[in-house]
């Protein structure tokens, strides 16, 4: 997996370990296949076909459930995967006769985990009842009933944790699209509160530079050099924006910031590498870096703006007008939220010379 690819949950990357412990139980299958008496080449040959079942059954989670960069592409595997596995058993049962039934609760197991939920339920009932008549028509059934159990017990955990990993690949779902909404939200939010207010002005400003603009020359050029402020201020805003739905890695993110403070006039100042934060912290950072940006553009009216990164803490410090007496609004209390969630601590105050400093300590 490249560095620039999907990062992979646990389940993607380790999941193939579980049933890979279980493979322990095949030890059974192998003591049937060395006590039953068979000649060398046909002993090999049942041994072969035990590491061979294990083998296929332990390729099926990597390949199938594993990291997406070995999974095949081919839609149908997981059946042709189910196939090998009962012709391996099938194979077995020549040589050691009914022990080679040893193998079906991984069968179920199998079937819980890779087939389809529908498949799963048909193939693991199935396969418990296909065992179980076979026993009792062969009259072996109170020798094997343990098996039987075993299968069982397989299909209902196996189901039951197939159903709880489904579950929660369903949430991160959701999770990912209200992320994707609330993003949305907030660009849309963003655009209306900032760059419609600052357009409506433009235009006003426009207008009556145009109309004055033969009685009052002075007056008009006045108006078109405050034009020009805002239009500069809203090509600032415009790349806040498009630099926050870029990405949002805290380098990134503060390259975009500083594009967008410098756009707007605004002196900005690194202190420190935001690549050295850590990693887990760097969304929440990146989030709160664009939050606080922004509000120095639309709101401060600084000369210059302070960016700080240490592995500890990250700050934006500016020199502008300040808090003064406004109360929080919905862009601190959204601050405030997510750097709670990411376990971190919030502390917006006054700067050292004058402005305002948002300050995040973990």
């Amino acid at each position: 997996m490249s560095a620039d690819g999907p990062r992979l949950n646990a389940w993607e990357r380790y999941g193939w370990l579980m049933p890979g412990v279980w493979l322990v139980f095949l030890a059974y299958t192998v003591f049937a296949v060395l006590g039953a008496g068979l000649a060398p080449a046909l002993t090999a040959l049942g041994l072969l076909l035990v590491v061979l079942f294990g083998a296929v059954y332990l390729a099926a989670f990597l390949v199938l459930q594993g990291p997406r960069d070995y999974r095949l592409g081919f839609r149908h595997w997981n059946w042709v995967g189910l196939a090998v596995l009962c012709a391996i058993i099938a194979a077995a049962a020549p040589l050691i006769g009914f022990a080679a039934l040893f193998m079906s609760p991984y069968v179920v197991g199998y079937a819980c985990y890779i087939l389809p939920r529908k498949g799963g339920w048909i193939v693991g009932l199935g396969a418990t009842a296909g065992t179980t008549a076979l026993l009792a028509l062969a009259g072996m059934l109170p020798e094997y009933l343990f098996l039987v159990f075993i299968m069982l017990g397989v299909f209902v955990l196996n189901t039951a944790e197939a159903a709880l990993l489904d579950s929660e690949s369903k949430r991160q779902a959701v999770s990912r699209d209200l992320a994707v909404v609330s993003e949305r939200e907030r660009v849309a939010r963003d655009v209306h509160d900032g760059l419609g207010h600052t357009l409506t002005v433009v235009a006003m400003k426009a207008e009556l530079a145009e109309r004055i603009m033969d009685a009052d020359p002075a007056r008009a050029r006045a108006e078109l050099g405050e034009l020009h402020g805002l239009i500069r201020e809203a090509l600032a805003e415009v790349r806040a924006t498009v630099g926050g739905l870029r990405a949002n890695d805290l380098p990134t993110q503060a390259s975009a910031l500083r594009l967008a403070l410098e756009g707007a006039g605004i002196d900005v100042v690194i202190e420190g590498d935001p690549a050295g934060v850590r990693t887990e912290l760097q969304a929440t950072l990146g989030w709160i870096l664009r939050e606080a940006g922004t509000n120095v553009l639309r709101h401060a009216r600084a000369q210059r703006c302070r960016l700080e990164f240490s592995p500890r803490r990250m700050a934006v410090e500016d020199d502008g007008v300040g808090l003064g007496s406004a109360p929080a609004g919905h862009g601190r209390r959204g601050m405030a939220e997510r750097v709670d969630e990411a376990g971190a601590s919030l502390r917006v105050s006054p700067g050292t010379g004058g402005g305002t400093r948002v300050e995040v300590a973990w």
